[in-house]
Protein backbone atom coordinates (compact mmCIF):
# COMPACT_ATOMS: atom_id res chain seq x y z
CA UNK A 1 0.00 0.00 0.00
CA UNK A 2 2.88 2.11 0.72
CA UNK A 3 5.96 2.68 -0.53
CA UNK A 4 8.67 2.55 1.59
CA UNK A 5 11.79 5.55 1.26
CA UNK A 6 13.21 8.07 3.21
CA UNK A 7 11.80 10.95 4.44
CA UNK A 8 10.41 13.76 2.20
CA UNK A 9 13.03 15.52 0.09
CA UNK A 10 13.70 19.22 0.45
CA UNK A 11 12.91 21.38 -2.64
CA UNK A 12 16.72 20.68 -4.55
CA UNK A 13 17.59 18.02 -3.46
CA UNK A 14 21.84 17.09 -3.14
CA UNK A 15 21.64 18.18 -6.90
CA UNK A 16 21.92 22.04 -6.51
CA UNK A 17 24.83 23.70 -5.62
CA UNK A 18 25.09 26.64 -3.53
CA UNK A 19 26.47 30.21 -4.70
CA UNK A 20 27.15 32.88 -2.33
CA UNK A 21 28.05 36.84 -3.82
CA UNK A 22 27.21 40.37 -2.88
CA UNK A 23 25.01 42.54 -4.80
CA UNK A 24 24.69 45.78 -6.14
CA UNK A 25 22.81 46.34 -2.51
CA UNK A 26 24.61 45.28 -0.47
CA UNK A 27 23.15 42.37 0.66
CA UNK A 28 24.41 38.88 0.76
CA UNK A 29 22.34 36.72 -1.67
CA UNK A 30 22.87 32.77 -1.87
CA UNK A 31 22.12 31.18 -5.34
CA UNK A 32 21.24 28.21 -6.01
CA UNK A 33 21.67 27.04 -9.72
CA UNK A 34 19.99 24.10 -11.74
CA UNK A 35 19.81 22.45 -14.84
CA UNK A 36 16.35 20.73 -16.01
CA UNK A 37 16.15 18.66 -19.32
CA UNK A 38 13.15 17.73 -21.31
CA UNK A 39 12.25 14.20 -23.35
CA UNK A 40 14.17 16.28 -26.87
CA UNK A 41 17.76 16.82 -24.60
CA UNK A 42 16.50 20.76 -24.33
CA UNK A 43 17.77 22.40 -21.24
CA UNK A 44 16.28 25.04 -19.26
CA UNK A 45 18.45 26.97 -16.72
CA UNK A 46 17.50 28.05 -13.45
CA UNK A 47 19.19 30.47 -10.82
CA UNK A 48 17.17 30.71 -7.47
CA UNK A 49 17.86 33.62 -5.11
CA UNK A 50 16.52 32.63 -1.76
CA UNK A 51 17.22 36.07 -0.59
CA UNK A 52 15.28 38.25 -2.95
CA UNK A 53 12.72 35.18 -3.43
CA UNK A 54 12.94 34.91 -6.94
CA UNK A 55 14.16 32.80 -9.95
CA UNK A 56 15.87 33.86 -13.10
CA UNK A 57 14.91 31.01 -15.63
CA UNK A 58 16.75 30.85 -19.56
CA UNK A 59 14.38 28.92 -21.66
CA UNK A 60 16.39 25.93 -24.07
CA UNK A 61 15.93 29.26 -26.75
CA UNK A 62 17.74 31.53 -24.91
CA UNK A 63 14.63 34.00 -23.64
CA UNK A 64 14.81 34.94 -19.83
CA UNK A 65 12.50 35.33 -17.64
CA UNK A 66 12.78 36.87 -13.67
CA UNK A 67 9.99 35.81 -11.98
CA UNK A 68 8.84 35.94 -8.18
CA UNK A 69 7.41 33.52 -5.61
CA UNK A 70 3.89 32.84 -5.31
CA UNK A 71 2.04 30.74 -3.48
CA UNK A 72 1.87 26.67 -4.26
CA UNK A 73 0.17 23.99 -2.78
CA UNK A 74 3.34 22.19 -2.93
CA UNK A 75 6.93 22.59 -4.75
CA UNK A 76 8.04 26.46 -5.61
CA UNK A 77 5.92 28.45 -7.98
CA UNK A 78 6.94 31.60 -9.53
CA UNK A 79 4.75 33.86 -11.78
CA UNK A 80 4.88 37.29 -13.32
CA UNK A 81 1.20 36.96 -13.95
CA UNK A 82 2.13 35.89 -17.68
CA UNK A 83 4.97 33.16 -17.36
CA UNK A 84 5.09 30.74 -14.49
CA UNK A 85 7.78 28.56 -13.22
CA UNK A 86 7.07 25.80 -11.44
CA UNK A 87 9.53 23.09 -9.95
CA UNK A 88 8.62 20.02 -7.74
CA UNK A 89 10.15 17.19 -6.61
CA UNK A 90 13.07 17.16 -8.96
CA UNK A 91 10.27 18.38 -12.08
CA UNK A 92 10.25 21.65 -13.52
CA UNK A 93 7.23 22.91 -15.93
CA UNK A 94 6.80 26.25 -17.37
CA UNK A 95 3.70 27.75 -18.65
CA UNK A 96 2.85 30.96 -20.76
CA UNK A 97 -0.39 32.12 -19.51
CA UNK A 98 -2.12 28.37 -19.50
CA UNK A 99 0.37 26.99 -22.32
CA UNK A 100 2.88 24.29 -21.23
CA UNK A 101 5.92 25.35 -23.03
CA UNK A 102 8.69 23.45 -20.76
CA UNK A 103 8.84 20.28 -18.91
CA UNK A 104 11.50 18.41 -18.13
CA UNK A 105 13.45 17.08 -14.91
CA UNK A 106 16.54 18.00 -12.78
CA UNK A 107 19.26 16.80 -14.81
CA UNK A 108 22.01 16.40 -11.96
CA UNK A 109 19.19 14.69 -9.71
CA UNK A 110 20.94 11.22 -8.80
CA UNK A 111 18.87 8.34 -9.88
CA UNK A 112 18.65 6.64 -6.44
CA UNK A 113 16.55 10.08 -5.59
CA UNK A 114 14.37 10.44 -8.74
CA UNK A 115 13.51 6.87 -7.82
CA UNK A 116 11.95 7.57 -4.61
CA UNK A 117 10.30 10.87 -5.64
CA UNK A 118 6.78 10.30 -4.88
CA UNK A 119 3.43 11.93 -5.96
CA UNK A 120 1.77 11.16 -2.69
CA UNK A 121 0.08 8.11 -4.25
CA UNK A 122 1.20 4.97 -2.61
CA UNK A 123 1.17 1.39 -4.71
CA UNK A 124 -1.60 -1.04 -3.06
CA UNK A 125 0.93 -3.95 -3.83
CA UNK A 126 3.04 -3.05 -1.60
CA UNK A 127 3.66 -5.19 1.35
CA UNK A 128 4.68 -2.35 3.59
CA UNK A 129 0.63 -1.76 4.44
CA UNK A 130 -1.19 -2.94 7.91
CA UNK A 131 -0.96 -6.82 8.09
CA UNK A 132 -4.89 -6.20 9.71
CA UNK A 133 -8.41 -5.17 7.88
CA UNK A 134 -9.03 -1.83 8.21
CA UNK A 135 -12.49 -1.17 10.69
CA UNK A 136 -15.88 -0.54 8.62
CA UNK A 137 -16.97 2.08 11.00
CA UNK A 138 -14.71 5.38 11.47
CA UNK A 139 -17.13 7.23 13.17
CA UNK A 140 -16.14 6.91 16.93
CA UNK A 141 -12.46 7.66 15.56
CA UNK A 142 -13.58 11.22 14.32
CA UNK A 143 -13.90 12.96 17.48
CA UNK A 144 -10.46 11.85 18.97
CA UNK A 145 -9.07 12.64 15.79
CA UNK A 146 -10.40 16.44 15.77
CA UNK A 147 -9.43 16.63 19.71
CA UNK A 148 -5.91 15.53 18.77
CA UNK A 149 -5.49 17.39 15.90
CA UNK A 150 -6.73 20.49 17.60
CA UNK A 151 -3.85 19.60 20.45
CA UNK A 152 -0.82 19.39 17.95
CA UNK A 153 -2.06 22.45 16.86
CA UNK A 154 -1.36 24.98 19.84
CA UNK A 155 1.62 21.93 21.59
CA UNK A 156 3.50 20.43 18.68
CA UNK A 157 5.49 22.81 16.35
CA UNK A 158 6.65 20.83 13.50
CA UNK A 159 2.96 20.13 13.16
CA UNK A 160 2.50 22.20 9.89
CA UNK A 161 -0.29 20.16 8.37
CA UNK A 162 -3.53 22.43 8.04
CA UNK A 163 -5.12 19.03 10.14
CA UNK A 164 -8.77 17.10 8.94
CA UNK A 165 -10.94 20.07 10.25
CA UNK A 166 -9.46 23.36 8.21
CA UNK A 167 -9.76 23.81 4.75
CA UNK A 168 -6.75 24.85 2.80
CA UNK A 169 -5.08 25.49 -0.79
CA UNK A 170 -3.98 22.79 -3.15
CA UNK A 171 -3.11 22.34 -6.66
CA UNK A 172 -4.60 19.66 -8.91
CA UNK A 173 -3.17 18.09 -11.79
CA UNK A 174 -5.34 19.13 -14.85
CA UNK A 175 -3.93 16.85 -17.23
CA UNK A 176 -0.91 16.58 -19.71
CA UNK A 177 0.23 20.02 -21.14
CA UNK A 178 -2.19 21.84 -19.02
CA UNK A 179 -1.67 24.15 -16.25
CA UNK A 180 -2.30 23.12 -12.12
CA UNK A 181 -4.91 24.41 -10.91
CA UNK A 182 -5.16 25.65 -7.43
CA UNK A 183 -8.06 25.05 -5.40
CA UNK A 184 -9.70 24.27 -1.92
CA UNK A 185 -8.94 21.30 -0.43
CA UNK A 186 -9.69 19.17 3.01
CA UNK A 187 -8.11 16.08 4.86
CA UNK A 188 -10.59 13.63 5.71
CA UNK A 189 -10.69 10.09 7.57
CA UNK A 190 -9.72 7.65 4.94
CA UNK A 191 -9.15 3.94 6.57
CA UNK A 192 -8.77 2.88 10.38
CA UNK A 193 -6.88 -0.04 11.54
CA UNK A 194 -6.67 -1.54 14.97
CA UNK A 195 -4.83 -3.63 16.51
CA UNK A 196 -5.11 -4.64 20.26
CA UNK A 197 -5.26 -1.21 21.86
CA UNK A 198 -4.01 0.36 19.64
CA UNK A 199 -4.95 2.25 15.83
CA UNK A 200 -3.65 4.11 12.80
CA UNK A 201 -5.72 6.26 11.67
CA UNK A 202 -5.12 7.40 7.31
CA UNK A 203 -6.12 10.50 5.89
CA UNK A 204 -6.69 11.34 2.23
CA UNK A 205 -7.22 14.41 0.32
CA UNK A 206 -10.55 15.88 -1.28
CA UNK A 207 -11.21 18.71 -3.20
CA UNK A 208 -13.72 20.58 -1.69
CA UNK A 209 -15.83 21.39 -5.04
CA UNK A 210 -17.18 18.65 -6.43
CA UNK A 211 -16.56 19.51 -10.32
CA UNK A 212 -12.61 18.95 -9.59
CA UNK A 213 -13.61 15.50 -7.62
CA UNK A 214 -11.66 12.57 -8.96
CA UNK A 215 -8.87 15.07 -10.46
CA UNK A 216 -5.39 13.82 -8.74
CA UNK A 217 -4.04 16.29 -5.88
CA UNK A 218 -0.33 16.91 -6.48
CA UNK A 219 0.75 16.21 -2.40
CA UNK A 220 3.99 15.72 -1.37
CA UNK A 221 2.83 12.74 1.39
CA UNK A 222 0.18 11.11 3.22
CA UNK A 223 -0.71 12.28 7.07
CA UNK A 224 -1.47 9.40 9.81
CA UNK A 225 -2.42 9.30 13.14
CA UNK A 226 -1.57 6.81 15.83
CA UNK A 227 -3.87 6.39 18.73
CA UNK A 228 -4.14 4.10 22.07
CA UNK A 229 -7.49 3.08 23.74
CA UNK A 230 -8.36 5.27 26.51
CA UNK A 231 -11.19 3.88 28.47
CA UNK A 232 -14.46 3.67 25.78
CA UNK A 233 -12.48 6.09 22.98
CA UNK A 234 -9.00 6.85 21.98
CA UNK A 235 -6.08 9.28 22.75
CA UNK A 236 -3.81 10.76 20.05
CA UNK A 237 -0.45 9.17 20.82
CA UNK A 238 2.05 10.42 17.28
CA UNK A 239 1.49 11.77 13.88
CA UNK A 240 3.27 10.90 10.77
CA UNK A 241 3.68 13.10 7.42
CA UNK A 242 5.54 11.86 4.54
CA UNK A 243 5.50 9.65 1.48
CA UNK A 244 7.08 7.27 3.11
CA UNK A 245 6.18 4.17 5.40
CA UNK A 246 4.45 5.92 8.28
CA UNK A 247 7.27 5.65 10.68
CA UNK A 248 8.85 6.80 14.92
CA UNK A 249 11.86 6.98 16.47
CA UNK A 250 12.69 3.93 19.27
CA UNK A 251 12.65 6.92 21.73
CA UNK A 252 8.78 7.81 21.14
CA UNK A 253 8.26 4.22 20.93
CA UNK A 254 9.62 3.49 24.33
CA UNK A 255 7.37 6.47 25.49
CA UNK A 256 4.11 5.94 24.44
CA UNK A 257 4.94 1.80 25.02
CA UNK A 258 3.41 0.34 21.66
CA UNK A 259 4.64 -3.43 21.41
CA UNK A 260 6.20 -3.92 18.15
CA UNK A 261 3.66 -6.73 17.00
CA UNK A 262 1.26 -3.85 17.16
CA UNK A 263 3.31 -1.18 15.34
CA UNK A 264 4.22 -3.89 12.66
CA UNK A 265 0.43 -4.83 12.33
CA UNK A 266 -0.34 -1.04 11.78
CA UNK A 267 1.98 -0.70 8.77
CA UNK A 268 4.45 1.57 10.91
CA UNK A 269 8.33 1.03 11.29
CA UNK A 270 11.00 2.15 13.62
CA UNK A 271 12.75 4.90 12.00
CA UNK A 272 16.21 3.77 11.13
CA UNK A 273 18.92 4.66 13.47
CA UNK A 274 20.54 6.40 10.18
CA UNK A 275 17.67 8.41 9.35
CA UNK A 276 16.69 9.25 13.04
CA UNK A 277 20.57 11.17 13.69
CA UNK A 278 19.49 13.48 10.71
Amino acid sequence: MRKSSRSLLSLFAASLMCLFQTTDTGHASQLIKATYVNSAGNELQAEFDTVADKVTITLPGGRSFSLNSTIAASGAKYSDGKTTFWEHQGSASVFAGEDLVFEGKDKNLPETEEEIADDGQFDENDDSGPTVPAVSDVKPFEEPVKQYSAYLKINDRDFGNPGPTDPFECMLDAGEGKQPLNALCQVAVDEVYVSNEWASVEFALAPLDQKYKGMPIMADGALYFLLKRDGKSWKGMSWFLGSDQPSMGSEKIREIGIPEKDLNALGWMETPPEEESE
